[in-house]
């Protein structure tokens, strides 16, 4: 079951079986959210809206400092940019980080 509201849905990446990869708008979430809570805000849901994984906690800058975009590369791979400015690369089978690239 989906556990999360579409106004706490910021984008949606469709993958295979009916799975997705999903963002979460850390700025819907309750203000006295924990620094995981909003740091690890991308998940992948199966098709009846399970979660099968969080992302792994990103090296941050700052205490808070969410994921702001998510998207899948030309060969399939999952890429993460916080608002660090640092892009990740991410293993879509189990949400661990792969590389990051500091981009800003």
């Amino acid at each position: 079951m989906n556990q999360f509201s579409s106004n706490l849905i910021k984008m949606e990446i469709p993958i295979q079986n009916g799975d997705k990869i999903i963002l979460i708008n850390t700025l819907e979430l309750p203000q006295n959210s924990s620094p995981n809570e909003i740091n690890q805000n991308v998940y992948r849901l199966n098709a009846d809206g399970d979660i099968l994984w969080q992302i792994g906690a990103p090296d941050g800058i700052y205490d808070k400092t969410p994921f702001k975009n998510i998207k899948m590369d030309d060969r399939g791979h999952l890429k993460a940019y916080n608002r660090d400015g640092i892009l990740y690369e991410i293993d879509v089978g189990t949400g661990k980080i792969l590389g990051k690239q500091f981009l800003k």
